[in-house]
């Protein structure tokens, strides 16, 4: 995850307008990744549209944004940075796995925000429920 104005959401706007343009249905701009963006990339690589754009054996086929589909939706935009990758499997975990959110569990979302802006210097967002 990583909001709806990310990286995620942008090429998740751009899977959705190519899977309508394929006749399929689009998908839900959330910046999350899971399984309903692992559907869409399973069903957009089947588009003819896209199909000859992905290598065969690509992780693509089994749900994966690859280099490959990147380029294939967004030509023009930049892949994302290494740390936006891993801001957005560290978000996406977080939300997936419902850190937070049980009583008495140790706010590990609150001392991953707080370990970022220490020490990895990253802007210090996370999921706060």
């Amino acid at each position: 995850m990583d909001g709806k104005f990310g990286k995620l959401a942008e090429v998740q706007a751009a899977i959705g307008a190519a899977l309508t343009r394929c006749g399929k249905a689009p998908i839900n701009i959330d910046g999350v990744f899971g399984n309903e963006t692992s559907q869409a990339v399973k069903a957009l690589v089947a588009c003819p549209e896209i199909a000859p754009r992905i290598p065969p054996g690509s992780s693509a086929q089994q749900g994966a944004i690859t280099q490959s589909v990147w380029r294939a939706v967004l030509p023009n935009s930049a892949l994302p940075s290494v740390e936006q990758r891993a801001q957005t499997l560290v978000l996406t975990y977080e939300v997936g796995k419902g850190v937070g959110r049980q009583r008495g569990q140790v706010r590990s979302w609150l001392l991953t925000w707080v370990w970022r802006v220490k020490y990895a210097g990253v802007d210090g967002s996370t999921v706060a429920h």
